[in-house]
């Protein structure tokens, strides 16, 4: 994996990432009983930063709510993430 850094450099700023704070506990109150209770700030964060995506790796814990609709955001891991990203990622270079 170290040899795939330079690539990495590279193409980071063309994901757009952010950082979002943990949701207060008033937030994470509203979302107990839509996913396990250690995976609610997760998904208050995700809702709170409006995220295109939630990269997921633990499946089974998530599953549930690929199932539900009204979430702002896909649900994937990390795979199917590189699988999308990638694409755009060469669409922006191409431009």
């Amino acid at each position: 994996m170290p040899a795939l850094l330079p690539v990495y450099r590279k193409y980071l700023p063309y994901i757009n990432l952010e950082i979002i704070p943990m949701p207060s506990s008033a937030e994470v109150k509203k979302f107990f009983g839509h996913i396990s209770p250690r995976d609610v700030p997760v998904l208050v964060s995700a809702i709170k930063g409006k995220a295109d995506f939630l990269v997921i790796g633990d499946k089974k814990d998530f599953e549930k709510l690929k199932v539900k609709r009204g979430y702002p955001f896909k649900i994937v891991d990390p795979s199917d993430l590189l699988n999308i990203i990638s694409k755009e990622v060469l669409k922006k270079i191409r431009e």
